[in-house]
């Protein structure tokens, strides 16, 4: 399984984060990789989710067994109080979740932020994960 995979099983895992992101219209839940779609309505709570490799760690027998990646997922919502209850279900789940693949998953900081154009909140959460390939 890839480290996007892993990621992505992650988010889709928690019942109360689906249920909170859950588009009433399309029935999809609003988890997205790289990038918000342009037509997402201001109303809708959604999370982006970006990563970077920081290291590898390497065996005599293979390389990269053990990764360490930096993950950033990033909240928008019409309102700072909904980007503040996404927040507290991404931490519930989170800081209790384990994987085969997903070793240790560390909160590093956050940063709150408001798109004053587009009338969006945003908070942005970075953790530090480590992966066994």
């Amino acid at each position: 399984m890839s480290f996007a995979t892993a990621i992505n099983t992650l988010l889709q895992s928690d019942s109360a984060l689906n249920a909170a992101l859950l588009d009433a219209d399309s029935g999809e839940t609003n988890i997205y990789a790289y990038h918000l779609p342009d037509n997402l309505s201001v109303e809708k709570t959604a999370i982006v989710f970006t990563y970077k490799k920081d290291e590898g760690v390497d065996v005599l027998e293979a390389k990269n067994v053990l990764e360490k990646y930096t993950l950033y997922l990033v909240i928008v919502a019409g309102s700072p109080v909904d980007t503040e209850t996404t927040a507290a279900l991404v931490h519930a789940f989170v800081d209790t979740y384990s994987d085969s693949n997903l070793l240790d998953i560390t909160y590093e900081d956050e940063v709150n932020g408001q798109n004053d154009e587009r009338d969006r909140y945003f908070k942005s959460l970075e953790f530090v994960i480590w992966y066994q390939s």
